[in-house]
């Protein structure tokens, strides 16, 4: 699931090459079948396991997305220019 921040929280969840808006249906009860598919949230790769919210492997080794400064902020080095994904670290 994306979420966004804007004067309220926004969700959207992927759907094939669609982000289906999922703020109408917040306090509604929601059915959702798993298809025995799963593809990778930011190639599209089709992959036999997800890992870090929907990463194939190559892209959860890959991504600064995936890295464990989202989680541990103290570990962050993107003020030291090391970052793999500058422009997604200031967003």
């Amino acid at each position: 699931m994306k979420t966004a921040l804007g004067d309220q929280v926004e969700y959207r969840l992927p759907v094939g090459d669609e982000r289906l808006d999922l703020n109408p249906f917040l306090g509604k009860p929601i059915k959702l079948t798993f298809t025995e598919q799963i593809f990778c949230t930011h190639c599209g790769r089709k992959t036999k396991k997800s890992f870090d919210q929907g990463y194939c492997y190559p892209c959860f080794r890959s991504l600064a997305q995936c890295d464990t400064c989202i989680i541990k902020p103290e570990q962050c080095h993107f003020e030291e220019g090391t970052c793999r994904e500058p422009d997604w670290a200031r967003n």
